[in-house]
């Protein structure tokens, strides 16, 4: 596969990395508004024996020379967030299979324009949503799915992620500005995707309502006014949004976003069902029921106690779930095997 990245900076840089490691793919080009951006990029490929790629800066209209070059199968976009529509569909109109951080889109007008691109070209375009193929996440998926959870009632997912010491990387400030800009929750994937996934909407299940509500600005404004020296009355997003989501088939799903205030880092993934339940923060907390199906391959509960039981019950279905999930990469499936030697002495 033959891929150009366009966005090489804070997060492109290390998806730069990651492909590297990837056996068949060939990265030809690299583009960024700036130069040493690109060459840093440059310097990643031949510290890993690689080839230099092409490269392109100097514009924000640089990316159009990538996408139009004839050995490119994929464009993979890690830009700012205003400009994953319009390279996105350049690169399908282009012949260009799309990989998109997210959010791909903000905006309904914007997710139809890249869903029409796609059916029209017949060229994939994917938003790369990690948070998705976290190990615990797939984990609970597999969980689910083969019905230890029972019937899947509920399910909680946020980002709360405190941008202090990040808000000056953002390039121009766009991140900031988007922010100051926008209303409601502009970074839902992290926290929806999983439970989508678990929730099967789209597959068999959808959204139904949508409620809504934020507190009042309070730290937005201070970030903008000490980094312009002037007073800002007119920020747009809150400390804090919160949305509940009803789906069609009578289940409940809790949305956060909260970037501003000093919280930890929390992605709030739970996951609430007829039978059992699984949450990830603040820590990792399966509970499965006691039924002939769980207890199969236990030694007695009298021996080792049903807390002890409970873990590791907890610790085989997780290692079930990373054997599926093992990759053909070499790599990865070193690394995985060796997380799943430690964890098989707990």
């Amino acid at each position: 596969v033959r891929v150009g990245f366009v966005g090489v900076g804070m997060r492109g840089s290390s998806a730069v990395e990651r492909y590297t490691y990837i056996p068949g793919v060939k990265i030809n080009a690299l583009c960024d508004v700036e130069a040493d951006r690109v060459e840093a990029a440059q310097k990643t490929l031949e510290d890993r024996g690689l080839p230099r790629a092409a490269g392109y800066s100097g514009s924000t209209e640089a990316y159009k020379e990538l996408c139009e070059r004839d050995d490119i199968d994929l464009v993979y976009i890690c830009t700012d967030w205003k400009h994953h529509v319009p390279i996105s569909l350049y690169a399908m109109e282009h012949g260009k299979n799309v990989a998109v951080e997210v959010p791909a889109a903000a905006s309904l007008e914007d997710i139809w324009a890249l869903i029409n691109m796609s059916e029209k070209t017949r060229k994939h375009c994917m938003m790369l949503e990690n948070c998705c193929y976290d190990f615990y996440e797939m984990a609970v998926l597999t969980m689910a799915q083969k019905g230890l959870l029972g019937e899947i009632l509920h399910g909680e997912g946020s980002y709360h992620h405190n941008l202090d010491p990040f808000w000056d990387s953002y390039w121009n400030n766009w991140r900031l500005d988007f922010n100051k800009e926008v209303k409601g929750d502009v970074y839902p994937t992290h926290g929806l995707g999983p439970v989508c996934q678990v929730m099967d909407i789209h597959r068999g299940d959808r959204f139904k309502t949508l409620v809504a509500m934020e507190t009042k600005a309070v730290n937005g404004p201070k970030h903008v006014e000490a980094r312009t020296g002037e007073k800002c009355e007119d920020f747009q997003n809150a400390d804090l949004t919160i949305t509940m989501i009803t789906t069609e088939k009578g289940k409940t799903i809790l949305v956060e976003h909260d970037v501003m205030t000093p919280r930890p880092y929390n992605r709030m993934y739970q996951i609430v069902g007829s039978e059992g339940y699984a949450g990830k923060y603040p820590i990792q907390q399966p509970r499965l029921p006691l039924t002939t199906r769980t207890l199969a391959a236990r030694s007695p509960i009298r021996e080792t106690g049903s807390r002890q039981f409970l873990r590791t019950t907890a610790i085989r279905f997780l290692l079930l779930s990373l054997r599926l999930l093992q990759s053909r990469s070499e790599a990865t499936e070193g690394w995985i095997s060796s997380w799943t030697t430690v964890w098989s002495t707990v």
